[in-house]
């Protein structure tokens, strides 16, 4: 007997991420790398859907497989049946994206707001040094395109080797799992705009960064780097995403210093407005 069309389509993604991925045939039955929103092309807001649990003839991986995808589809059926449907579903994921990228962009504002500073600047005061610096990184880009990651945040940290003032970096998530790292550079005396290349580890990944000023930079990745190194198991670029994924950056010290001095004068200011 054939199995239902579903599972040809989601082993043939498993399969492809697992190989993307380096991971075992035996990893990739027990451990496939499948997000639940992957069974819901065909799934049927119908908790009663019917089901088959024949063998199919299949040798015993394939059939484990079949056995163990059914049982991760079963769970999102019934999640979704839980939660209202697909169309609630689809509701509620449009209004977490809408959020995230609200969020997103109340994180970029400042950073935005040092670049038009530094335009206007005739003559801009020299950079002090980026040496053991962290940078959290913000994008639009990343939270629209890059949905699976939304969530993860991610970093720029640089640190220096020697008296020549070079600079190594890499870029890793809120899990210290690192991305992708870049060869040592002498980073420019003053702020701007210029964008300067990174020279990669691997020779191929095209980064650049712009440093605005001691505080705030950007990065602008290409996407194929993006979604080959970044937990998107090897997927397509979509046809929608822009040609450049463009990162911006806080140094993650100063962004704390700057909410603890407003936090301060939020209560400074409700101490002031307290009937005495």
């Amino acid at each position: 007997m054939p199995r239902p069309a579903w599972f040809y389509r989601i082993q043939a993604l498993n399969h492809q991420r697992c190989e993307d991925q380096g991971v075992s045939s035996c990893d990739r039955i027990s451990l496939p790398i499948v997000e639940p929103e992957d069974f819901d092309e065909d799934l049927s807001d119908c908790v009663s859907e019917s089901s088959s649990s024949d063998s199919g003839g299949g040798d015993y991986e394939d059939n484990q497989e079949y056995y163990h995808l059914e049982e991760l589809r079963t769970e999102r059926k019934m999640d979704v049946y839980e939660r209202g449907g697909r169309k609630k579903i689809l509701e509620e994921k449009q209004k977490r994206d809408r959020e995230e990228q609200e969020f997103e962009i109340s994180r970029i504002k400042p950073i935005q707001e040092a670049i038009d500073k530094v335009q206007k600047q005739k003559s801009p005061p020299p950079l002090k040094h980026f040496f053991g610096k962290e940078f959290t990184l913000w994008s639009t880009d990343h939270v629209k395109h890059c949905p699976n990651d939304a969530d993860r945040t991610r970093y720029l940290e640089l640190c220096s080797h020697d008296m020549l003032h070079e600079l190594c970096s890499d870029v890793f998530d809120d899990n210290r799992e690192g991305l992708f790292d870049f060869d040592d550079f002498i980073p420019p005396k003053y702020p701007s705009t210029k964008a300067y290349p990174l020279p990669s580890a691997d020779g191929e990944s095209k980064v650049e960064v712009q440093f605005i000023e001691d505080h705030h930079l950007t990065l602008k990745i290409s996407p194929e780097l993006i979604f080959s190194k970044y937990g998107q198991h090897g997927t397509p670029v979509p046809s929608g995403a822009p040609s450049v994924f463009t990162y911006y950056g806080e140094d993650t010290e100063y962004s704390a210093q700057q909410a603890r001095q407003q936090k301060r004068k939020k209560g400074a200011r409700r101490r002031s407005a307290s009937p005495g």
